[in-house]
């Protein structure tokens, strides 16, 4: 899971360094849909079993990143996980909560100007991970709606019930 996280980051800087206007697409997997309007860049990276999808808008610094893997720790586990390296990377990361079955977790850097926030749900079988970040909490939200508005879970024990 290491590995992941320092593929997820590296991946999460290289969006943000490169912009590149994307067209409407549909990203569909086994797990879920995902309808990408203009104005999105798509990274997607599968490697080991492991399915990484990372999205930026291009005029500003939204980003969100979705991993899913094999189940190799729990859902809770993950959450610690990701809070543990937040905090030693200097953001401020707020204690863990479970929502039904996705433990959630809110994260900040003033010094980046980033707000955050992760989800982390498995199935048993298999783990997703949701990292959506931005620059200001009203445009997590956005993130947050686009999120509702254009992913469509085809394996719902993997996902969130709600963003």
């Amino acid at each position: 899971m290491a590995r992941i996280a320092t593929l997820v980051t590296a991946a999460l800087l290289s969006l943000l360094l490169c912009a590149q206007v994307a067209l409407a697409e549909e990203v569909e997997t086994d797990s879920f849909t995902l309808t990408i309007p203009q104005g999105w860049q798509k990274v997607v990276a599968q490697e080991q079993g492991v399915y990484i999808l990372m999205l930026q808008k291009t005029d500003s610094t939204q980003a969100l990143s979705l991993i899913i893997g094999p189940a190799s720790l729990s859902a809770r586990q993950l959450v610690e996980q990701y809070k543990t390296k937040f905090e030693q990377s200097g953001f401020i990361c707020s204690q863990p909560v479970a929502k039904g079955d996705t433990w959630t977790l809110e994260f900040s850097s003033q010094e980046q100007g980033l707000y955050g926030q992760g989800y982390t749900t498995s199935d048993g079988v298999k783990s997703s991970i949701f990292m959506l970040m931005a620059p200001a909490k009203d445009s997590l939200l956005q993130l947050k709606d686009f999120l509702k508005a254009n992913f469509k879970a085809l394996e719902p024990k993997l996902f969130p019930a709600s963003f």
